[in-house]
């Protein structure tokens, strides 16, 4: 199987996240893009060893970028295992 374990991660700023989502809105804010992303990685990855994990975004830019290059352990691997454009 695979999973879209970070659909539009750099999105959650939308005023439709907050009012949909208001509680993983706020621990996204709390805790920060970034290591919100890599958590839900982590969980993704404890739960199916096995799994193809993938980040996806419809908008390809620099914080789309940046969220790719820093989801890495602590020894530089990356947490996912493919990058996804959306396109409709």
């Amino acid at each position: 199987y695979d999973w879209d374990v970070g659909n539009e991660a750099t999105h959650f700023d939308r005023e439709s996240f907050l009012q949909r989502a208001p509680r993983m809105t706020a621990m996204w804010t709390e805790i920060g893009q970034i290591e919100f992303t890599r958590r839900c990685m982590e969980q993704a990855r404890a739960a199916n060893r096995d799994a193809i994990l993938l980040i996806n975004d419809y908008r390809v830019d620099a914080a789309y970028e940046r969220v790719i290059e820093q989801l890495v352990d602590a020894n530089g691997k990356r947490l996912y295992d493919g990058i996804g454009f959306q396109s409709h």
